[in-house]
């Protein structure tokens, strides 16, 4: 074979070109790991430092429960010399002596000045408490902010835009029901949704490179309806006939029509609204009596344990035990083992001192199209057959599941990618129109892929051909915890089942 001039050099270019482009493509390849990892670490971090405020929220709500014991102490002692004083002064009046009335009189004044006062600052500590529970979480957006930013995170509008809607929707919606004979959305004290609302504006003004994924908002009670869960349309779109099998069989096989969804009741279940949407914790404000929310005969022991001195004489120890006073405590329908919420996405058993539920965080984080979720929790060492009142215990923050944190699929009133503004529009307005009118009454665009996901679920062909597969591969299917997916799963990345 004869080789002309120049035929090296050809190749040599060819060669240089390949290189060149396998350069590219391997530099591309390592950006988009490395921006992968990098926002799954920012978010990993941040929703451990707004866990780390939750755990510091509920000890300072902890400890103010173990001033208000302290305080009653004090109740008990004042009152106890203002009884002696009144009963010195009924015997200075039974001598006419003027001087001795005086005194007494004066004794007496001062004794109920004591009283007064000790029963103000209950009253103060009690509002503490309040103003932590809704306004406190709030704190943690700029701090996870901060965390995510130092690991790269650039701000985004889009969380602050949800949330000055959410701040909206407080002014408008919330604070207008105090108006009515039944409201329902109670504020928690005086003066409470308009604090709330200004804060919420207020956090959402500082440049948020994170968002709340697992907020509780007061007006959508969500629970177990089914167009409130996002794995619902995910597995729509997706065709997890999987999901459908443990989700909602039952409802597959007798649809007919957009009637056949519960109604979209909103007010009814939402009760107190004593916590914030954001990083709920959960907390429940009761009167009761110390001798009601412990075992009298635990008491002292308790005491002790927090170094409070108790008095030693027996009637003012069974009056401390009989005042009744509010209290921080701990919500029961959340603060319970996670088996007796849902089935916990993870295989195994929970260690005991991780074994419950109580309060979440699932933080959103973004950058150059990558979007991951991350999800953690504070933990104390609580013995929930006796927890009743909040102590201050709290001293650690792992990382959970992100299906487990959005507990899509129980009784919790949770919505999950809260910080998804197409998801919040879609829950907000669409699904008005398509509960009252069906699905007709959708945007016929692919502009809302939720809306394209509740018309596809409307076809019969799609339901038969769900019906269909799980019929004879029904038994292939594998429930959360096995190595799928299932409720509430994060699509986008982050941890959803395990860490």
């Amino acid at each position: 074979m004869k080789f002309r001039k120049g035929q090296v050099i050809v190749y040599l270019v060819m060669v240089m070109v390949a290189i060149t482009v396998l350069a590219v493509l391997n530099v591309d390849l390592f950006l988009s790991v490395r921006n992968k990892f990098r926002v799954q670490n920012s978010s990993d971090a941040a929703a451990l430092q707004f866990a780390r405020g939750q755990g510091e929220l509920l000890n300072k709500i902890g400890e103010a429960n173990l001033e208000i014991i302290e305080t009653i102490i004090e109740l008990v002692k004042a009152q106890k010399e203002l009884e002696e004083a009144q009963a010195e002064l009924d015997s200075a009046q039974a001598t006419d002596n003027e001087s001795k009335i005086a005194e007494a009189n004066t004794k007496v004044a001062m004794a109920q000045m004591r009283v007064d006062e000790i029963n103000k600052r209950l009253v103060e500590i009690n509002l503490n408490q309040r103003r932590l529970a809704l306004l406190g979480p709030l704190d943690g957006l700029p701090s996870a902010s901060s965390i995510a930013a130092r690991n790269g995170i650039e701000a985004d509008d889009i969380y602050g835009k949800i949330m000055r809607i959410q701040a909206l929707v407080v002014r408008i919606l919330y604070d207008s029901g105090s108006k009515d004979a039944y409201d329902p959305y109670p504020q928690s004290y005086e003066g409470a949704w308009k604090e709330y609302a200004d804060k919420i504006e207020s956090v959402a003004s500082s440049g948020l490179c994170v968002g709340v994924d697992n907020a509780e908002f007061y007006d959508l009670t969500s629970g177990n309806h089914l167009l409130y869960n996002i794995g619902f349309y995910q597995a729509i779109l997706s065709k997890d006939w999987c999901w459908f099998y443990f989700s909602c069989y039952d409802f597959l096989k007798s649809y007919g029509s957009y009637k056949d969804f519960p109604p979209l009741e909103r007010s009814e279940a939402v009760g107190k609204c004593e916590n914030c949407e954001y990083g709920n914790l959960h907390v429940k404000f009761e009167e009761n009596c110390l001798g009601n929310m412990m075992e009298p005969e635990s008491i002292k022991e308790f005491l002790r344990d927090r170094s409070i001195d108790y008095p030693l004489d027996d009637d003012l120890f069974e009056k401390m035990l009989s005042i009744y006073v509010e209290w921080a405590c701990y919500d029961k329908n959340y603060w319970r083992k996670w088996e007796e919420m849902y089935l916990l996405p993870v295989d195994g058993t929970p260690k005991e001192e991780f074994d419950y539920f109580g309060t979440t965080i699932v933080i959103r984080t973004s950058k150059l199209g990558t979007v991951s979720n991350a999800a953690a929790k504070t933990f104390a060492r609580l013995d929930l057959e006796t927890a009743n009142m909040i102590l201050p215990d709290f001293t650690d923050v792992r990382l959970i599941p992100v299906g487990a944190a959005n507990a899509t699929g129980s009784a919790l009133n949770v919505l999950t990618n809260a910080s998804d503004l197409e998801w919040l529009e879609h829950v907000r307005l669409h699904l008005l129109n398509f509960s009252s009118l069906g699905p007709d009454s959708l945007a016929q665009s692919d502009k809302c892929k939720y809306c394209k996901a509740l018309r596809t679920w409307d076809t019969q062909y799609f339901r038969t051909t769900a019906i269909t597969w799980l019929k004879f591969n029904h038994n292939k299917c594998k429930p959360p915890g096995q190595n799928n997916p299932g409720v509430g799963s994060s699509q986008s990345g982050g941890t959803p089942y395990g860490h």
